[in-house]
C-alpha cells in the first residue's frame, strides 16, 4: 500500500519538481492576500504561497521564507531546500480530505527543511496525513500537529528512502489518527517511521493520538511506530491508544520494531493498547529516566518487551494490565527465541494485574535482572511484586508492600508449564510487608522452582501460610546470610518458611517469626508436606532460630504424613534459643520423621506445662543429638525417644534428652560475637571448653575450631585466654648511675606467657623471671639520656600483649652554636641561636658576660637561647662572651663568642652655596662613621667634583641654574648617609632661534626665540616689523614673534636677551611675507557612466609642493582627487550629481591653505549592442541568435540586462521572436521557437535591441540574415 502510494506520488507530481536555480536573494515573504507576481523580498510585496517562493529564479537553497500570522490552505509540497518561519504567534497550514493531495505540507527535498512557528492541520494525505516526508532532513522548531488522517502516520510519515529524517524541538503532534484500510495500515497514529529514516523529538508533547487496526489490521504505536531508528528525549505521551477489535493492538503510545529506538528523560501518561499499554518493543531497545503512570492495556500495563529490553532509571506507577500480566511490564520469550530484560534504578508502584505479576510478569526463557530498583505497593492474584517463569536475578532492591489476593505476596518464582525449570536470585534485597491472601506473604517458590536467597532481609511479610517464603513440592531453595524476621502464618504454619521441597538454611537468622493458632506450626520452619511419595529436606548450618513464636515446633517443624513420602532434616552449628511454643510441643518438634542435630546451642526454649522446651520427638526415633548444649529449656528440655550420640552438655533441669543435668555452661546472652548471625559466647571458666576430641573445621561464626587441642560443646568455639602485662608507666634513671631493679613487670594469661623486651636503652638488660614477672637492671650508658621507650611483651600461643614503659635517663647538657657574629648599632641584629646538642632534660641558656647595650641572650626554654637585639650608640667594638647551659646534671656546658658592633655613617653638609660658571671655588662637608666612610655626590654640575670631606672645581658652560646636590657616606655598615645642598649656578645669557622666518600676508604665523643663562634673560627686538607683527617676551627665557601681516615685503630686525651676567647676547633675524596660495578652478566637466574621467585643478600663490585633499563631501562612485591635484578614474553606479569640497596646501613656513566647493554631475553611460550572425541554411537557422552588450569608454561588458530579438517585418510590426539576458561577458543567447524561425526565414534580418536602464543608455543592432 505505502508502495502504491509513493508511485502515485511520484507520477501525478514529479512535473512539479525542480532544481534550485543558481544565484541567492531573499529573505522571502508570503501572506494572506499577497501575489505570487510580486517581488516578495519584503513584509509589503509578499507572495500568496510557498510554491510562489519557490518558483521564483532568483530562489537559492536555503532561503528563508517568513509567513505571516494567518490561516493558509495552499497545501505546499516543498522541493527545496528552505527555512520556513511563521511570523507572529505562528502561521497555520491547513489540509483538506477532498483531494487526494490533501496534506497540510509535503516535502519532498534535497536538503535540509527547517520549519519554525507553525501549525499543520486537518491533514488527510493517504500517508503521513499532515506532513509527508518523502525526502530531505526536517528540522521542526515550536511546530504543532494536530487534528490530521491517514492510513499509516496520522500526522506524519518518515517515507523509507535514503537520508528522510525529521527532528522536532519542542512543539506538538496531537489528536491524529491512522486508519487501517487494508493489512499492514493503522499504524502510526501520530507519526510512521519507516524503515532507514530517522525522527528524533526533543521536549515535544505527544497526545491523543490513535492507531486504529479497524479490524484489519493490528493498530500498532497509538503515538509512533519505529521501523528506523527513533531518538526521543524530555518528551510527554499522554492519552495515546491503539485499538483494534479483541485487543488486536500493541503499544499504546510506541511500538519499536526497527533498527533503534533511544528514549531518555520521557513521561508516558495514561496511553492504552491491548498489549503494551505505554511502550512496546519487538526489537532490543535501550532506553533511560522514564516514568510510566497510569497506562493500561489487557496484557503489560506499561511496557511489552517482544526483544532483549534495559531500562535505567525511571518510575512505573499506576499502570494496569485489565486482562492478563505483568501490571507494569509483561515479558515472553519461547525456546527458540530467548529474550532479556533489565530493570536497574527503577521505582515500580502501584500498579496492577488481576492474574499474574502486579509490576512484573516473565514467561520461560526470560533472563530477567533487576538492579537497585523498588517494587511497592503493587497487586495481584498471584506475584503481586514479580511473577517470574524464567530465569530472575534481584539484587539491592526493595520488594516491600505489594499485596498478592492468593499467593506470592512479594515474589512467585515458577510455572504451571512441565518444561519449565524458572530460577530466582535475591541477592542483599529487602523483601518487607508484603502480603498474600492465602501462600507466600514475601516469596513463594513453586514445584520444579530453584530460589536462591543471599543477603538482605525477608521481614514482617504475613499470608494463611509461610508468612515470609513458601516452598512447594519438589522446589529447591537456599537462604545464606539472610534474615527471615517478624513475619506471620495467620493459620496454617511455617511463620517465616512454610517447605514442601529442599530448603538450605547457610548463616541465616530467622528471628521473631509467628505461625498463629491451633494449626499455626513451625513458628520459624515448617518442613513437610502431605503429598505422596513426596521427598522433603531440611538443612539448618551456622544459623540462628530466635525469639520465634507458634502452637508448635516454635522453631522447627519436621512433619510429612502421607504415604511413601521421605522428609529428614539437619541442623548444625547452630544456635535455638528464645523461642515460645504455646502448646506442650516446643522449639523444635519432629513428628515421625528424623532430626539430627550437631554442635548447636539449644538454650532458653519454652512450652506449655507438662511439655518440652528444647525438642519434642514422635515415634518413630530417628536422627539424634551430638556435641550439642541444652540449657534454660523448660519445663524440660526433651520429651521423647530422643537419641543421645554423645558430647552433649545439660544445663541444670534440662532432662529427658539422655544426657544427665550438669553444670551452668556459663553461656553469654545472644548477641553479635562475630560472622553473620548472632550467638551464645561461652565464658572463659565454661565447661564447654575443650571437652570434645574432633577434627579441624568452623564453628557458627566461622572461627577455626579447634582453637586449642580440643573443641568446645555447642555452637560456638571460645578462643584461649590471651596474655596481659602490667608495669609502670615511667622510671627515672640518670647516666652513669646503677638501678637495680629499674623497673618490674607482671603478666597474666594460658598458658603462661614468656616475656620480652624491645627498645632497651645501652647499659641496661630486661630479664624474664620465669615466673609471669621480668626486670629491668642495669647502669645507663654516656649518651642515652632522653626519653625512651622500652615494650615489654608477653606471648602464649594464644596471641600476646604489650607493655610499655617510659624510662627517663638524666645526662648533663653539651652545647653548640655559632662563633661569631656582627651586628650594627642602631639595627636589630642576631638572631644568633646556641642549642643543647646532647644531654637530659632541657638545659637553660644564660651568660655572664658583657653585652653591648640594646644587646640581649634569651633562653627559649626549650634547650636553645637566643642572642638578638638593636645596640645602642657608641656601643660599637669588640665582645668575648662565654654562653653557658645547665639542666641540673653536672658539669654545665659552655661555649665561646665573638661580637662585633659596628656604626653606621654620618654626613652635614650647608644647606645653600654659590658658584658663578668659570670661576673655581670650594664646598666644606662634616663626615663621621666608622669605619671611616667615603662620600660620593650626585646632582653636582660639570666643572665640580667631590674631594674627601671638599667640592672644588668651577662650572662648565651650559650649567647655570639650581642645582639640588645629594651627598652620600658609605662604609659598608647599615644604610648609607646622605645630606642635600642647594647650588646655585650664575651663567651670561646666550639667545637661539629661526633666523629666517616666512609670513603669508593675510593669515596669522608665530615663531619662538629662547634665551639660555641663569638667571633667565629678558628678551626684546631692536629694527622696524612688519605691519601686524609683534615681538612679545614671554617672562620664562621665550619670546613670541607672532601676527598676520597686511602687505608682502622683507624686513630685517636684531633679537637680544640680557640678565646681567656678562655681555647681552644677540640675534639678527630676516623676516619674509610672502602672498597665499588660492585655487582658481570652479567648475567641472560632466562625466559619464563607465567612461574615463581626468580633469586638473588649477591654483595661483602660495609656495611649491602643493598638496591636494577632500576637505568635505565625497567623490562619484568610481572617481579620486590625486595629492597632485588631479580628478580621475572610471564612474561607476547610477547617474547622479555631488557636490564635495576640495583643499590645497602649500609648501611653505607657515603652511598656507585653500579650499573650493566643486560639483560633478555623473549621466547615463553609452552603450554598445553588436549582433552575432544570423545563418540559414536550407530552412534550418544554424545555432542560437546573439548578441554582446558593452557600456561606457572604453567599452566593457554590461551583465544581467535584457536584450529582445525581432524579425525585421514592417506589415507584422517586428514581431518579438525572444529574449534574453545577458551573462558576465555581456553576452545574450536565446533560441526561437519553431514558429520564430519560420518568421526568421520569410524576414531580411534580425533586429536586436536593449532598452536601457538608470545606469545604461538604449542601444540597437540589425544583422542580416546570410543564407549559408
Amino acid at each position: 500500500m505505502l508502495a502504491a502510494a509513493a508511485l502515485a506520488f511520484s507520477t501525478s507530481l514529479g512535473s512539479v519538481l525542480a532544481a534550485s536555480p543558481a544565484r541567492a536573494a531573499g529573505p522571502w515573504y508570503i501572506a494572506n492576500g499577497g501575489n505570487n507576481g510580486a517581488s516578495c523580498l519584503s513584509a509589503a510585496t509578499p507572495c500568496a504561497t510557498i510554491a510562489g517562493v519557490l518558483a521564483k529564479p532568483a530562489f537559492v537553497a536555503g532561503d528563508t521564507i517568513s509567513v505571516a500570522q494567518g490561516t493558509y490552505a495552499d497545501r505546499p509540497l516543498v522541493n527545496k531546500a528552505v527555512k520556513i518561519i511563521g511570523a507572529g504567534t505562528g502561521a497555520t497550514f491547513v489540509g483538506s480530505a477532498s483531494t487526494s493531495v490533501g496534506w497540510a505540507m509535503a516535502v519532498q527535498a534535497t536538503g535540509n527543511v527547517e520549519l519554525q512557528n507553525l501549525t499543520l492541520t486537518g491533514g488527510n494525505y493517504q500517508t503521513g496525513g499532515a506532513l509527508p516526508i518523502f525526502g530531505g532532513a526536517v528540522r521542526a522548531t515550536d511546530v504543532r500537529i494536530v487534528d490530521s488522517r491517514s492510513s499509516a502516520g496520522g500526522a506524519v510519515i518518515l517515507w523509507p528512502a535514503a537520508g528522510v529524517s525529521l527532528t522536532m524541538t519542542r512543539g506538538e503532534i496531537s489528536g491524529n489518527r491512522a486508519t487501517a484500510t487494508a493489512a499492514n495500515l493503522g499504524w502510526g497514529g501520530g507519526v510512521y517511521v519507516g524503515a532507514g529514516t530517522t525522527l528524533t523529538l526533543d521536549g515535544t508533547n505527544v497526545h491523543d493520538n490513535v492507531a486504529d487496526g479497524n479490524g484489519k489490521a493490528y493498530g500498532l504505536g497509538g503515538a509512533i511506530v519505529n521501523l528506523g531508528t527513533t531518538i526521543v528525549r524530555n518528551t510527554t505521551f499522554r492519552d495515546n491508544d491503539a485499538v483494534g477489535p479483541g485487543g488486536t493492538s500493541i503499544g499504546g503510545a510506541v511500538y519499536h520494531n526497527g533498527a533503534g529506538l533511544t528514549l531518555d528523560n520521557d513521561d508516558f501518561v495514561s496511553n492504552s493498547a491491548g498489549v503494551g499499554g505505554a511502550l512496546a518493543t519487538n526489537q532490543p531497545a535501550t532506553v533511560t529516566n522514564l516514568d510510566f503512570d497510569g497506562n493500561t492495556a489487557l496484557a503489560a500495563g506499561a511496557i511489552y518487551p517482544g526483544a532483549s529490553f534495559s531500562l535505567t532509571g525511571g518510575l512505573i506507577t499506576g499502570n494496569t494490565a485489565t486482562s492478563n500480566f505483568g501490571g507494569a511490564v509483561y515479558a515472553a520469550a519461547t525456546a527458540t527465541a530467548p529474550t532479556t530484560l533489565t530493570l536497574a534504578e527503577v521505582e515500580m508502584t502501584g500498579n496492577s494485574a488481576p492474574t499474574n505479576g502486579g509490576a512484573v510478569s516473565t514467561t520461560a526463557n526470560v533472563t530477567t535482572t533487576i538492579r537497585a530498583s523498588k517494587i511497592a505497593g503493587n497487586s495481584s492474584q498471584t506475584g503481586a511484586g514479580i511473577s517470574n517463569a524464567g530465569a530472575l536475578t534481584l539484587r539491592d532492591s526493595e520488594l516491600t508492600g505489594n499485596a498478592a489476593s492468593y499467593q506470592g505476596g512479594g515474589l512467585t518464582n515458577g510455572s504451571t508449564v512441565a518444561a519449565d525449570t524458572p530460577t530466582a536470585t535475591v541477592i542483599d534485597t529487602l523483601v518487607s510487608h508484603n502480603s498474600a491472601g492465602f501462600l507466600g506473604g514475601g516469596l513463594q517458590n513453586l514445584t520444579k522452582g530453584t530460589l536462591s536467597v543471599t543477603g538482605g532481609h525477608v521481614d514482617d511479610n504475613s499470608a494463611v501460610a509461610g508468612g515470609g517464603v513458601i516452598l512447594g513440592d519438589a522446589s529447591t531453595a537456599t537462604i545464606t546470610r539472610a534474615s527471615v524476621s517478624g513475619n506471620t502464618a495467620t493459620s496454617l504454619g511455617g511463620g517465616g518458611i512454610f517447605s514442601s521441597g529442599n530448603l538450605t538454611l547457610d548463616r541465616a537468622t530467622l528471628d521473631g517469626n509467628r505461625a498463629l493458632g491451633n494449626s499455626g506450626l513451625g513458628g520459624a520452619v515448617y518442613s513437610g508436606s502431605n503429598t505422596a511419595n513426596s521427598s522433603v529436606s531440611l538443612q539448618v548450618g551456622a544459623s540462628t532460630l530466635s525469639n520465634n513464636q507458634g502452637y508448635g515446633g516454635s522453631a522447627v517443624l519436621v512433619y510429612s504424613n502421607a504415604s511413601g513420602a521421605t522428609n529428614t532434616a539437619s541442623i548444625d552449628r547452630s544456635t535455638i534459643t528464645g523461642n515460645t511454643s504455646v502448646s506442650q510441643y516446643g522449639a523444635i518438634e519432629q513428628v515421625g520423621r528424623p532430626v539430627t542435630i550437631t554442635s548447636s546451642t539449644i538454650t532458653n526454649n519454652t512450652a506449655a506445662a507438662g511439655g518440652a522446651g528444647a525438642l519434642v520427638a514422635v515415634a518413630p526415633a530417628g536422627g539424634g543429638i551430638s556435641n550439642t548444649v541444652l540449657a534454660g529449656n523448660g519445663p524440660v528440655a526433651c520429651i521423647g525417644a530422643v537419641v543421645n550420640n554423645g558430647g552433649n552438655h545439660a544445663g541444670p533441669g534440662n532432662t529427658g534428652c539422655g544426657v544427665a543435668a550438669s553444670t551452668d555452661p556459663q553461656l553469654g546472652a545472644l548477641a553479635a560475637n562475630g560472622g553473620p548471625t548472632r550467638t551464645q559466647l561461652p565464658s572463659a571458666s565454661s565447661p564447654l571448653l575443650d571437652r570434645l576430641t574432633c577434627g579441624a573445621g568452623t564453628d557458627q561464626r566461622g572461627t577455626t575450631r579447634p582453637q586449642g587441642a580440643r573443641c568446645d560443646v555447642g555452637a560456638v568455639e571460645r578462643e584461649q585466654v590471651a596474655p596481659t602485662v602490667s608495669g609502670p608507666d615511667h622510671v627515672d634513671l640518670t647516666v652513669a648511675s646503677p638501678a637495680d631493679p629499674a623497673a618490674t613487670v607482671t603478666t597474666t594469661g594460658s598458658p603462661q606467657p614468656t616475656l620480652a623486651a624491645t627498645g632497651v636503652p645501652a647499659g641496661l638488660t630486661f630479664t624474664d623471671n620465669g615466673d609471669g614477672t621480668g626486670k629491668l637492671t642495669g647502669t645507663p650508658a654516656v649518651g642515652t639520656g632522653g626519653v625512651h621507650t622500652v615494650t615489654v611483651t608477653a606471648t602464649n600461643e594464644a596471641g600476646s600483649a604489650t607493655k610499655d614503659i617510659e624510662v627517663e635517663v638524666a645526662e648533663a647538657p653539651k652545647l653548640s652554636g655559632p662563633t661569631a657574629s656582627t651586628y650594627t648599632v642602631g639595627q636589630p641584629g642576631g638572631p644568633d641561636v646556641f642549642e643543647q646538642t646532647g644531654g637530659h632534660p632541657v638545659a637553660s641558656v644564660s651568660t655572664s658576660s658583657t653585652l653591648p647595650d640594646g644587646v640581649d641572650l634569651t633562653d627559649n626554654g626549650d634547650g636553645t637561647g637566643t642572642l638578638s637585639g638593636t645596640p645602642a650608640p657608641t656601643t660599637g667594638g669588640q665582645y668575648a662572651i662565654t654562653v653557658k647551659g645547665s639542666n641540673g646534671t653536672g658539669p654545665d656546658a659552655t661555649w665561646p663568642f665573638a661580637l662585633t658592633v659596628n656604626e653606621a655613617p654620618s654626613i652635614d653638609a650647608p644647606a645653600t652655596a654659590t658658584a658663578t660658571v668659570g670661576t673655581p671655588g670650594s664646598i666644606d662637608l662634616e663626615v663621621g662613621g666608622f669605619p671611616a666612610p667615603t662620600v660620593s655626590a650626585s646632582g653636582l654640575p660639570a666643572g665640580l667634583s667631590v674631594q674627601g670631606a671638599h667640592v672644588t672645581g668651577a662650572p662648565a658652560d651650559g650649567t647655570g641654574g639650581v642645582h639640588h646636590v645629594t651627598f652620600t657616606a658609605a662604609n659598608g655598615v647599615g644604610d648609607d648617609a646622605t645630606d642635600t645642598t642647594t647650588l646655585t649656578v650664575n651663567e651670561a645669557a646666550s639667545v637661539a632661534g629661526p633666523a629666517a622666518v616666512r609670513f603669508v600676508s593675510g593669515r596669522n604665523g608665530e615663531f619662538t626665540y629662547a634665551a639660555d643663562g641663569f638667571p633667565v634673560a629678558a628678551l626684546s627686538v631692536t629694527g622696524s616689523l612688519p605691519a601686524g607683527v609683534t615681538f612679545a617676551d614671554n617672562g620664562d627665557g621665550t619670546a613670541t614673534l607672532s601676527g598676520t601681516p597686511a602687505t608682502v615685503g622683507d624686513h630685517t630686525v636684531t633679537v637680544r636677551a640680557d640678565n646681567g651676567i656678562g655681555t647681552a647676547a644677540t640675534l639678527e633675524v630676516h623676516i619674509e611675507v610672502a602672498p597665499p596660495v588660492t585655487i582658481t578652478t570652479t567648475t567641472l566637466a560632466d562625466a559619464a557612466v563607465g567612461t574615463a574621467y581626468d580633469v586638473p585643478l588649477a591654483i595661483t600663490g602660495g609656495e611649491a609642493p602643493y598638496t591636494f585633499s577632500l576637505a568635505a563631501g565625497s567623490l562619484p562612485a568610481g572617481l579620486q582627487l590625486t595629492a597632485d591635484g588631479r580628478i580621475t578614474g572610471t564612474p561607476t553606479g547610477s547617474p547622479a550629481t555631488a557636490t564635495f569640497t576640495v583643499k590645497v596646501t602649500d609648501g611653505g613656513s607657515p603652511l598656507s591653505s585653500d579650499t573650493q566647493e566643486l560639483t560633478l554631475t555623473v549621466g547615463k553611460g553609452a552603450t554598445t549592442l553588436l549582433g552575432g550572425p544570423v545563418v540559414v541554411v536550407g530552412n534550418v537557422l544554424l545555432g542560437d541568435l546573439t548578441a554582446v552588450l558593452t557600456g561606457g569608454y572604453p567599452g566593457g561588458p554590461v551583465a544581467g540586462a535584457t536584450v529582445t530579438f525581432r524579425v525585421t517585418n514592417q506589415v507584422l510590426g517586428d514581431p518579438v521572436l525572444c529574449t534574453a539576458v545577458t551573462d558576465a561577458n555581456g553576452l545574450a543567447r536565446c533560441k526561437p521557437t519553431l514558429a520564430g524561425i519560420t518568421l526568421i526565414l520569410l524576414a531580411p534580418s534580425v533586429k536586436m535591441s536593449y532598452a536601457g536602464s538608470a545606469q545604461w543608455q538604449p542601444s540597437a543592432t540589425v544583422v542580416a540574415k546570410k543564407l549559408g
